[in-house]
Parts: C-alpha cells; structure tokens; sequence
C-alpha cells in the first residue's frame, strides 16, 4: 500500500516528535540539539558489537548524529570531549539520567548527571591541557591537542569501515596494536612547520598523516605521547564510578537500562 496519502501525517509527525536540549560545549557556547529518534537509537545499539579497539561504528554513528542533531550551527571543530559531552547529554535527555551496571557484588545505579557534573569540573580544573600545544625540536615544530571528530571520522572511513579486526594470533595483536598506537598519534598532531613552511594535516588523508608523523624526531612524538595520557587519564577518571567500574562510552550505554 503506498505511503504517499499519509505524507502530510508523517510530515507532522517528524516536525511535532522533536525534543531539544541545550549543552555546553568545549569553546564555553551554549548549543541547541535534538534528542535520539528512535532510529538513531537503534543505530547506536546495534554498535554494541563494535571493535573494543576502535569503536569505529560507534564513533562514526555519534558523529553523525551529532550531525543531524544539531539546531544551533557551531563555528568551530567539535572534537572528541564535545562528543563525550554530547554522548552523556543525550543518553540523559533521551532516555534517563540513570543507569544500572553489574558489578560482582550485585547491581549498582548511576546518576549520570553527576558524572557529568565531575567532567564538567575536571574540564575546567584542567584548562591549558585542553588547549592546543606546541613542541620543536631544530627546525621542526608541530601543534597538538585532542584530536577533531572530523579527523577520527576520516581515520575510520579509511582504514577501519573495511577491516575485519577479529584477531587471530598474537603477531595480527601486535599489529593491530602498533597500528592504533600510530593513529592515535597521527590524529592528535594538528601542524608541522618546517622553516616556515607549515602542513596542515587536515588537508591531507589520514594516509599522509601517518606517513608524517613516521618522520617526525621521536623527541617531539614523545611529547605527544605524553599529552595523550594526560588528557585521557582526565576524561577517563571523570568516569570512574567506583574502583574498577566506569560508564561504558560505547553502544551499551544506550542499551542499559
């Protein structure tokens, strides 16, 4: 039976369906966002079988429905803490503020307003680190900072939309490990400047990027290095419920109830 007679219904339907919610997000403005469809939380479901090494699929379906969700234009680049706040904020307004995680002792709920409140704080407390940064070393000086949620998507579409990541031996782990080692660095690195001559790596493919930071002087990537366990060690204790349970940042944080 053809739709086309109820178009004017679905119309109103998708116009009348739309919640929104206001977030703050990393350059201090206040935006506006739709809440999840139920199709959008459908697709963040399904990525609870996502790779534990990449959660490609999640982060590619969060980005996009950032994308769709989005009322109030930003002018800036959302990077990875906009999407962490994004991913709290409508869980929160979409579904529930609670959740329930098991631990060996039974089941333990959790107001996810507050662990919003504890990143909110540890972001603030910890400002500088989440401004871009610089190092040199001779000639040659990069900018760094957390990386773009445009860059982690190129990443993903380029290398991971096609790999199968079931690991089978302990040489394809090493592998699989030194790969996401260099492509976490490579995400991270803004510019390169060399002589005044500075490469934007936002204008090359992921590809490049890699070859890049290969040539790089491992003094400046052990900068890198640094700076990336500092800033994930602040968003990743912001999520800490008790010892040894964190909120889930994956597809299972819209399944759970």
């Amino acid at each position: 039976m053809s739709e086309s007679p109820n178009k004017e219904f679905y119309d109103l339907l998708s116009s009348a369906a739309v919640d929104q919610f206001s977030l703050s997000l990393s350059d201090k403005s206040t935006y506006s966002f739709k809440q999840l469809t139920t199709s959008q939380l459908r697709d963040l479901v399904k990525t609870v079988v996502d790779s534990p090494l990449t959660q490609a699929q999640f982060n590619n379906t969060l980005a996009r429905i950032i994308r769709e969700s989005t009322i109030t234009p930003t002018n800036f680049s959302l990077d990875i803490v906009d999407r962490l706040l994004f991913c709290l904020e409508t869980r929160i307004q979409s579904i529930s503020p609670n959740i329930k995680l098991s631990t060996d002792d039974g089941v333990v709920v959790v107001d996810l307003n507050e662990i919003k409140s504890t990143l909110n704080a540890a972001l603030a407390a910890n400002g500088p680190l989440f401004e871009t940064q610089n190092a040199s070393s001779g000639q040659i000086s990069i900018t760094y900072g957390v990386p773009f949620i445009s860059v982690e998507t190129q990443l993903n579409d380029e290398f991971y939309k096609n790999i199968d990541l079931d690991v089978q031996s302990p040489e394809e782990l090493r592998k699989v490990l030194g790969d996401t080692f260099i492509n976490e660095i490579a995400k991270t690195i803004r510019t390169v400047t060399i002589q005044e001559k500075v490469l934007d790596l936002s204008t090359v493919t992921f590809k490049s990027r890699i070859k890049t930071v290969e040539s790089l002087p491992a003094s400046l990537i052990g900068s890198v290095i640094e700076y990336i366990e500092k800033y994930k060690k602040v968003l990743d204790d912001s999520l800490v419920v008790s010892e040894g349970l964190s909120v889930p940042i994956d597809g299972s944080l819209f399944s759970i109830r």
